[in-house]
């Protein structure tokens, strides 16, 4: 019997070493920092002032496009960068807000569009993807009313439209031309023309 009692004792004196070899080497790893991939991961990041008021985020809209928001010390939005899909639109925008949170200018790699006090009249400058360049200016109604153009081949051009947007008026320089102007009437159809 004293063989099968010195047995238990060793077997259980072995038992408590390995599990407290174990246990140490466990909280060795728990203890232990991962070892850094270089990589910070998160949906959404805020960078607060002093009174733990957000003053930048960088996140995901509702949409699942990407964001940067500056605010003021009030928390209203102030600037914003979005990454669109390039299956949307295919631009990068920046917009510039009032304090009302009001989009006020629009930047994009084709167009800056600048809104007048009442968020709809405005102008746009803008690059065609053929090369072509334009400017166009906007009415409280959306409406373009008048539009100057550099064309890809390099004829400048003025168009003058009325308050439903259609083309009432058009100048052009053709390069070895001489100038046009036309006269369109409210159908759009030309009443008169340089010669």
């Amino acid at each position: 019997m004293r063989v099968d009692r010195y047995t238990k004792v060793l077997l259980t004196v072995i038992a408590a070493v390995l599990l407290w070899l174990a246990f140490v080497e466990t909280r060795r790893q728990v203890q232990s920092p991962p070892p850094s991939t270089g990589v910070l991961r998160a949906q959404r990041f805020e960078l607060v002032d002093g009174k733990h008021r957000v003053r930048a985020l960088l996140g995901l809209t509702a949409g699942e496009i990407a964001e940067l928001q500056f605010f003021t010390t009030e928390g209203e939005p102030r600037l914003e960068m979005r990454c669109v899909p390039l299956g949307k639109s295919g631009y990068a925008d920046i917009a510039w807000l009032d304090r009302q949170g009001r989009v006020r200018t629009l930047l994009n790699q084709h167009q800056i569009i600048i809104y007048g006090s009442d968020g709809h009249s405005g102008l746009l400058l803008g690059a065609g993807r053929e090369g072509s360049y334009g400017l166009g200016l906007f009415d409280k109604e959306v409406n373009r009313r008048a539009a100057f153009s550099l064309l890809a081949d390099g004829t400048p051009a003025l168009v003058l439209e009325d308050g439903q947007g259609r083309k009432r008026a058009e100048l052009s320089v053709p390069g070895n031309a001489n100038p046009g102007l036309k006269l369109f009437d409210s159908q759009g159809t030309t009443f008169w023309q340089s010669k």
